[in-house]
Order: C-alpha cells, then structure tokens, then sequence
C-alpha cells in the first residue's frame, strides 16, 4: 500500500478561488463558460472563511479569478486587506475592462495594492481583446511601472501564433520603452473551446520529462474544490474533484488533500511516462490536455488502484 502520510500535498504553500463565474465577456475559449448571464458568487463572507482556513493550512499564496472578479471590486479588496491581516500574499486575474484611461487604471491599482496586493495577471489573447481594447491593457502596463510594489503579468492563451505576435507588437506600440512580461498557455478544447476549430495539438514526447506544478487546491463559486483550476471544468464526476464545502468543512477536504494519492503522483511523476496510461500516438493540445483526458476521466477508484500497482513494483 502506498504511504503518504509524510508527503504534504500542500507544500507548494498556493491556494486558488474563483470568486465567480459572471463576467463581462463571453470570451470563445473559457473554460468555465463565464459570462454576463452567469450568477455564481461566493458570498464575501464564506471567501473570508476560506481565507481563514487557507492560512490555518499554512498556505502562502492565494490567486483569486473568475469569471471577472473585479466586477466585484469592493468585496475583493474587502477580500484583499483580509488575505494581508492574515499574512497571505494575493494575485488577481482580470481582464482588464475598467482601465479605460490610465489615471482609472493607476487609481485601481494603487487601491488593491494598499490593500495587500502583490501581483496582477492580466488575460490578454485573441479571445480577450474582441472585447477589451489593447489601449485597456497598455493603461495597466503604464500605470503599474508607477507602483514599483506590485507585479503584472500578462496571462496569454492564445490559439494563432501571427495573432499573438500582432496584438503584443500593438501593445509594445502604446506602451513605449516598458517592458511586458507574459506568460504563455495552450489553448485546449475544454468549457466553451470545445467549438473551436483549428486547436493546435502535438506529440507530447519532448514534453514527458514535464511534471506538474500547478497542483494546488482549488475553489470555485458553488464551493467546490478540485485538485487545479484547469481540472475544474470537468465537474464533480472527475477524479479531480475534492469535495464541497456545502457538504463538508474546507478544513477536511484539505486535510484529504494533503494525504491525496492522485496529487502526489500528479506532483512526482512524469504523467506521459506513466505505464498505465497506455500511451498512443494521438496528439494533444499541451500537457493539461494530456492530464484531463488520459487521467481525469478515469473512474476514481480504478486509478487509485492503478497508482498503488504502480508505486508497489
């Protein structure tokens, strides 16, 4: 039987929430299919309760998105000054949709920093910017060289490589001599992106030393928790899926976390390499692709049994 009641599942100290899942865009590829008609939220107080469990648990890190959280922008710095009475450091996710002009922007910014913010991930991608102007995002990027405090970060996920390119040469273009940092993730066929044509996938074999580092816990606005926020669109039915805070203590679901068998070999293990998989040629749109199909599809109790044959031989 495999043991890991030494291994600490949580001890990359980071936590996400997604504080809802209304949004003031219906972008192509969401995973989650937010928009405007979505009326999931977490009451400001159950996020409060999260927070006080999260830093109990003696996470660090805590990421709030959406959905477009900052529509919800008192409650979140609300959310903001609590996490920091606490000593937890926060990220927020935004789109962007309300720095029209720069002072707007500089104004938002300086607010949820004094509130204890530490970093700002902006999405920006073809699917983002049908609906928020570039100008938008390069008001953030000037506006936030002025808070030497606080990092932003562009979250591209995008689907055309010429694309791309273009929108970023664009915002370089407004945004002068400021540098731009970003991040890049594969667009994969999950949520609303299941319509979409044209997904690039590949072999993964020059990706199967890869392991995962995105596995924290995660909670959305009905109060459930999955093993990584990708994870989350593939619902209740997955192995991914943790538990629900309506139906049992947040305090439970992480202590199960922390002992978790999936998690710990998700964290561990090169997952293209794994035997059990039965690994073919077929073509994936990145490596989450790969986990949500080859792994979080599988019946729970079928992989559990696969991961303790695993780690006996």
């Amino acid at each position: 039987m495999l043991m890991l009641e030494m291994y600490n599942c949580l001890e990359n100290s980071m936590a996400g929430m997604a504080y809802t899942f209304k949004c003031n865009i219906k972008c192509k590829h969401c995973l989650f299919k937010c928009s405007p008609k979505r009326k999931e939220k977490m009451k400001l107080s159950e996020a409060i309760n999260y927070l006080n469990v999260l830093a109990s648990e003696k996470i660090k890190y805590v990421a709030i998105n959406g959905g477009e959280p900052l529509l919800f922008f008192n409650e979140i710095n609300r959310l903001l000054a609590h996490a920091k009475k606490l000593g937890l450091k926060t990220a927020v996710i935004s789109n962007g949709f309300w720095a029209k002009n720069e002072k707007k922007a500089l104004n938002k910014i300086k607010t949820m920093r004094k509130n204890g913010l530490s970093a700002l991930a902006i999405s920006f991608d073809e699917f983002h910017q049908e609906f928020i102007p570039v100008e938008n995002i390069a008001n953030i990027i000037k506006a936030s060289k002025k808070i030497k405090e606080i990092k932003v970060k562009l979250k591209i996920r995008g689907l055309k490589d010429l694309k791309i390119l273009e929108l970023i040469n664009e915002l370089s273009k407004k945004t002068g001599k400021h540098t731009i940092n970003v991040s890049l993730e594969s667009v994969f066929p999950a949520g609303r992106a299941h319509k979409i044509k044209g997904i690039k996938k590949v072999c993964l074999k020059k990706t199967r030393k890869v392991k995962c580092s995105v596995i924290f816990p995660f909670i959305n606005p009905k109060g459930e928790v999955y093993l990584c926020c990708n994870a989350a669109c593939l619902g209740k039915k997955s192995v991914y899926f943790l538990g629900s805070t309506k139906e049992k203590p947040l305090e439970k679901i992480l202590q199960e976390f922390k002992k978790s068998r999936i998690a710990y070999l998700l964290r561990n293990e090169s997952i293209y390499d794994l035997p059990f998989l039965n690994n073919n040629k077929n073509k994936y749109a990145g490596i989450c692709h790969y986990c949500m199909e080859k792994i979080g599809r599988i019946k729970k109790k079928k992989l559990l049994s696969l991961i303790e044959d695993y780690y006996s031989k």
